[in-house]
């Protein structure tokens, strides 16, 4: 399923024997294609929740793999998608990647992954880039709450300036703050707390499937 969307999404984007820009009709497609992905990893965090929550009855290991299952698709295909979605230029799109990284509790890769990877990578002030000889769980450990105060530090540099109450509520921190623990409130009402403890494991997988791509793809790395 995950090839057959990336080969998908590679027509979208591109057709042989022709070069059109941004605004063509293929990349229309395109994003017409992250929406709808978009769309389909609210439907599913809601399926995985009735099903991880113990509404359908899994058993042990039935459960263990609609959790991977469930999982992977979170932190593959929705990652991947958000991931594109808040590069683009038109606002609403990019705001949708923003609430696909919210509802995975992950909604400072926004700023950090923009305002601090893109620019910083492969230097030590990059918490997204692993230092040689650091395995994977000290990397994870270090960069997830340095990404977070990173990209905050970059989103208030941004707003310097301006009235501190006028910063503040244009700071989108309070959108992912505010939103993740909406979030967490609403699974937790809807779907009790065995739904909660689901939900929290599921969006802590689908981050360790991030930080494992950064991981792989900076490791060492210096300039």
């Amino acid at each position: 399923m995950i090839a057959w969307l990336a080969a998908l999404r590679g027509r979208a984007l591109a057709e042989p024997g022709r070069c059109e820009p941004r605004e063509a009709a293929t990349l229309g497609r395109a994003d017409l294609l992250s929406v709808v992905l978009a769309g389909l990893h609210f439907v599913l965090l809601g399926l995985a929740l009735t099903a991880l929550s113990g509404a359908t009855g899994l058993g042990f290991f039935s459960w263990i793999l609609t959790f991977l299952g469930f999982g992977l698709w979170f932190g593959q295909v929705s990652n991947a998608n958000a991931h594109e979605l808040i590069h683009r230029a038109d606002r609403r799109l990019h705001r949708l990647g923003q609430w696909v990284f919210t509802s995975l509790l992950f909604g400072h890769h926004c700023s950090a992954h923009r305002l601090v990877h893109h620019r910083f990578v492969a230097t030590p002030d990059d918490p997204s880039t692993a230092e040689k000889g650091e395995s994977f769980y000290a990397f994870a450990a270090r960069s997830w709450p340095g990404a977070f105060v990173a990209g905050y530090e970059m989103e208030a540099a941004l707003r310097r300036g301006k009235p501190l109450w006028r910063a503040r509520l244009e700071n989108p921190y309070l959108v992912y703050l505010a939103g993740a623990a909406g979030f967490v409130v609403l699974v937790g009402a809807v779907f009790g707390l065995d739904g909660l403890v689901a939900y929290l494991l599921l969006a802590g997988y689908a981050q360790l499937q991030l930080l494992l791509s950064d991981y792989v793809q900076h490791y060492g790395l210096l300039r």
